[in-house]
């Protein structure tokens, strides 16, 4: 077997190890910090270049990027922008692909958020909307209204529940209010 000397001296090889600490600006970082960077790099190249008006492309009222914008679209737009250049000499063009996928996804994201706030301040200023309203009434009132129409099926009907959930909040509000108010009248009349 081995003796308790051997153990003892195992040990300290195989002991755990803290990693170097390294400052974020420090040239050498890991490829995962180098990654973030040029993500978040891509990312800032991509929204200056493309959310403004200096290229015409089909973004459709800037509310996000149509299907038919492409990699390809974005590699000839920024062929001379300077982030394009140095990522070009340290990343494969999958690597650029990946992250202008990723913020493609990103700003679809933003726009169909955008889409569901819009028709959510709508449905606020309903107001004949009660907790009696169906989804059908709902459709019925809302189809050509174009925040609803902008929507897919599934983010109208989670949209309306998440307005009724509110409106059945206000309602037992407004009833615990009237209660109260009710019952504080009761009172007041009786000692009067």
């Amino acid at each position: 077997g081995l003796g308790l000397g051997v153990l003892v001296g195992r040990a300290g090889r195989f002991a755990p190890r803290s990693p170097p600490t390294r400052h974020p600006l420090v040239a050498h970082a890991s490829p995962t910090h180098r990654l973030l960077v040029a993500q978040e790099q891509f990312f800032a190249m991509f929204s200056s270049q493309f959310d403004s008006s200096k290229f015409d492309i089909d973004i459709k009222a800037k509310e996000g990027i149509n299907d038919s914008f492409s990699f390809e679209d974005a590699a000839a737009a920024l062929s001379a922008h300077p982030t394009w250049r140095a990522a070009a000499t340290t990343m494969t063009d999958d690597e650029r692909r990946s992250l202008f996928d990723r913020w493609v996804e990103k700003r679809r994201e933003e726009a169909r958020e955008a889409k569901r706030r819009r028709l959510m301040d709508y449905l606020e200023a309903c107001q004949w909307i009660t907790v009696r309203t169906t989804w059908k009434e709902a459709c019925d009132a809302l189809y050509r209204i174009p925040e609803f129409e902008a929507l897919s099926k599934y983010d109208q009907v989670d949209v309306f529940d998440t307005f009724m959930a509110k409106v059945e909040v206000r309602e037992v509000q407004s009833q615990s209010v009237g209660r109260l108010s009710f019952l504080l009248s009761g009172r007041a009349w009786m000692s009067g």
